[in-house]
């Protein structure tokens, strides 16, 4: 009943925004004051936690929740409720990248899906198939309503790097890395939750890397950690200027403040300031994974051995 319901609201509100959307992008759309920020990663590293406390530090101007229901008219919804998003309150919870709460930064993923339904590693060739004028009037559009820089966390955007800077010129990039046998456990586990993203007919699960392989779910996890990783490290490589700031997620556990600091700096040097919003929790929790399967474990230890030695490289 949800499925069939959706769609009819999302038409009945999306309607009569959208002349308020024009309106929005034609006048707030044009010069963006900041270089836009995306936040990536392999998926289960931790971009969620980082996305959340770096939006409570400090202002930014984000996707949120509400705001992705109504993908046509993002700018709009940003608008109506600029206050409720600037006063909301973090609790420092996700479900498979959700963060509860209306006006909780959300991956935007209805907005890319709307402009970018291509899922795999693309480049700026794919410039032609894009509503380029669209996407950064939009994004342009909400940074300035609210008054601070736009970021926005989506694992997807580690197969985007490359169009992303073609379409936003000067933007930058934060990557979140954790312990890769602790992300591969996390993926592995996740793959048969209902609420994960599904699986797509070959059985990959989430961002597929460039160099994609394996067939069996463990050897995917360990292959989708490194291929990430690579990606993310070569195209931004590719574009020459530095634009990336990698996180290691159990530093940012142990002192979140010192790496809000340190991406407040990275920011600062590429024209970025951002103003302190509130505090955030000294610490976060940083939970061990409890190991798989004796067989799954043994066959991990051997995966990850393979990509250290280079011997799963096609």
């Amino acid at each position: 009943m949800k499925k069939i319901l959706k769609p009819i609201v999302r038409t009945i509100v999306e309607t009569p925004l959208r002349s308020v959307e024009n309106r929005l992008l034609a006048q707030y759309g044009k010069n963006p004051v900041w270089p836009h920020i995306f936040i990536t990663g392999a998926p289960r590293s931790g971009t969620s936690l980082f996305y959340e406390a770096l939006v409570t530090r400090f202002y930014f101007s984000y996707i949120t929740n509400l705001a992705d229901r109504f993908p046509r008219t993002p700018a709009a919804v940003s608008w109506l409720f600029s206050s409720a998003q600037a006063n909301r309150i973090s609790k420092y919870s996700s479900d498979y990248g959700t963060i509860p709460g209306l006006f909780a930064p959300n991956e935007a993923g209805g907005l890319w899906n709307l402009w970018n339904a291509h899922g795999d590693w693309n480049d700026e060739t794919f410039l032609p198939e894009l509503p380029v004028d669209r996407m950064r009037k939009t994004l342009t559009a909400i940074s300035t309503i609210t008054g601070n820089p736009f970021v926005n966390k989506n694992v997807m955007h580690a197969n985007r790097i490359r169009m992303l800077d073609a379409v936003f010129p000067g933007c930058l990039f934060i990557e979140v890395r954790r312990n890769p046998r602790e992300v591969a456990r996390s993926i592995i586990r996740a793959q048969p939750e209902e609420k994960s993203p599904q699986p797509q007919s070959d059985g990959w699960w989430s961002v597929r890397p460039l160099n994609a392989t394996g067939t069996h779910p463990v050897e995917q996890a360990v292959r989708q950690i490194e291929g990430v990783t690579a990606d993310i490290a070569r195209d931004t490589e590719a574009l020459i200027r530095p634009c990336l700031y990698t996180v290691e997620y159990e530093s940012f556990c142990a002192a979140p403040e010192v790496e809000m600091y340190k991406v407040a700096e990275f920011l600062s040097t590429h024209g970025v300031e951002i103003a302190v919003r509130s505090k955030i929790p000294d610490a976060f929790e940083l939970r061990p994974s409890t190991p798989l399967l004796a067989k799954d474990e043994e066959r991990l230890d051997e995966s990850m051995c393979r990509t250290r030695t280079g011997a799963d490289t096609p």
